[in-house]
């Protein structure tokens, strides 16, 4: 995550996420010093992958007492005859971060 130092303001605690349907990476930041990071995997049907994104997301929130959410966008890259489960996929994802940003009062 390369620039994040530059993002941090004093007492900040950011959660960057590089996510998935199924494996999503995390790293989590308190004034710009990365103090723990990993990955979390969930198989299963797409609902119930999302609902383990959002648990895991708030989990996280709560344990490291986070001030702010860094998440990458999507984009629907050219070879769209390929891509659009994935791009759908990735859009739901999205949202569950979307909404559990709004549900816990974070940027």
């Amino acid at each position: 995550m390369r620039g994040v130092g530059a993002l941090a303001v004093q007492n900040e605690k950011l959660l960057a996420l590089d996510q998935s349907s199924r494996i999503t990476g995390y790293a989590v930041f308190e004034n710009g010093e990365l103090v723990d990071c990993g990955k979390f995997e969930f198989t299963g049907e797409i609902g119930s992958r999302l609902v383990g994104i959002k648990e895991k997301i708030i989990s996280l929130v709560q344990e490291h007492e986070i001030t702010k959410i860094a998440f990458e966008d999507i984009q629907l890259q050219s070879n769209i005859a390929n891509n659009v489960t994935t791009y759908k996929s990735l859009a739901m994802v999205f949202g569950v971060v979307m909404e559990t940003c709004e549900e816990e009062n974070i940027s």
